[in-house]
């Protein structure tokens, strides 16, 4: 939803009527930020709910009074002049300067109201000084409106008010869900608010002990699984490749095994100061190809070779005179750190057998 459709379902809600009243127009009025700047006894009864009237994004037309509201959900940025302009509009329709009020209404009170929207005037209009915000009050979705919503969910009884609960539900959510606020999330932080209570956590003493606690434990966690995947990679990659490399009249020279890296040396015949060589990039990528043993001492390959590496889509470099990343028919062996590569490729044999088919890939194209 764009801005306007923010400010035309508030309308929607404010102007909803019961029993010849507006319950949530009056809810609303009860946020604290907004009570502060209206006058004692302030009278709401049934005003007038427009949206885009002289621009404005939602105005409020009382008995004599008029609220307008700028809606800066998505941080618009403000125009020239722009409030004390909507303060000159209701001003020419007849409202006294003194009933005239202003919200400004951002997604989080991050973004402030700009000089040059309140300028000094629109601050003489609402009695705006250094010592007093006057009758112009900043407030947002997130500290404001949602716990509003929430409440005017509450205040819905009986059937005639299920279809306005309805949809007061689907907006909460929907503002909920712009700060990652669904109903799991708040399950999850009611939770955590339970456990830390149950375990006095609540000085910085006792926050810094628990995390350096769950730090020990992670480092702890991250070692075992490490560990974990290793045991599993010996049985299931390294057990099948020794095999076909007895077959083959070949070594496995190397491997090395974790949660997130995966590196597998096998010799190739006719081959010295290079072997066939699977491993992982920094960025967790499984790439595979030819490998020199040092770049100072390097093993060509003929230009022949090369072109043909080079047709089946090899590249080349000083460490690596033909490698490759994995085709889009062996994705899922692409990335190592996963539960599905470990639980799954791996201990049904199907990396293995991938690892396989590279190296007979690569053995194809030198015309070993």
């Amino acid at each position: 939803m764009n801005e306007n459709a923010h400010s035309r379902i508030l309308r929607l809600i404010m102007q909803y009527v019961k029993d010849h009243r507006c319950p949530f127009y009056e809810s609303f009025l009860r946020i604290n930020k907004i009570a502060c700047i209206l006058p004692e006894g302030f009278s709401a009864e049934r005003p007038t709910f427009v949206n885009e009237q002289d621009r404005i994004d939602l105005l409020i037309e009382g008995k004599g009074y008029a609220i307008i509201i700028e809606n800066k959900v998505y941080d618009a940025v403000d125009q020239d002049r722009q409030l004390e302009r909507y303060l000159d509009s209701c001003i020419g329709r007849g409202f006294p300067t003194d009933r005239l009020y202003a919200l400004y209404l951002t997604l989080d009170g991050s973004k402030e109201v700009s000089s040059y929207s309140l300028t000094e005037k629109a601050k003489e209009v609402l009695g705006v000084t250094n010592e007093s915000t006057g009758r112009f009050v900043e407030i947002n979705f997130h500290d404001d409106i949602l716990p509003w919503l929430r409440e005017a969910i509450t205040l819905c009884k009986g059937e005639d008010d299920a279809c306005i609960k309805a949809a007061l539900i689907q907006y909460a959510d929907y503002v909920s869900e712009m700060y990652g606020e669904t109903e799991n999330s708040l399950k999850y932080k009611m939770g955590i608010t339970e456990l830390l209570a149950k375990n006095d956590i609540r000085t910085i003493a006792s926050f810094t002990e628990h995390i350096d606690a769950a730090n020990r434990l992670s480092t702890e966690l991250v070692q075992r699984r490490d560990k974990k995947c290793e045991f599993i990679a010996m049985r299931f990659i390294s057990f099948p490749l020794k095999e076909y490399c007895e077959k083959r009249g070949i070594s496995l020279l190397y491997e090395k095994y974790s949660f997130s890296h995966v590196s597998i040396r096998m010799s190739l015949h006719g081959k010295e100061r290079s072997f066939f060589c699977l491993d992982t990039e920094n960025d967790g990528r499984i790439f595979y190809g030819i490998s020199n043993f040092n770049v100072a001492d390097k093993e060509t390959l003929s230009e022949e070779a090369l072109l043909r590496f080079k047709n089946a889509g090899y590249t080349d470099n000083d460490w690596w005179p033909a490698w490759r990343h994995l085709d889009s028919s062996s994705r899922r062996f692409e990335r190592p750190a996963s539960v599905d590569f470990w639980e799954i490729s791996v201990m049904d044999k199907s990396f293995a057998n991938f690892v396989i088919d590279a190296y007979e890939e690569v053995e194809k194209i030198l015309n070993l």
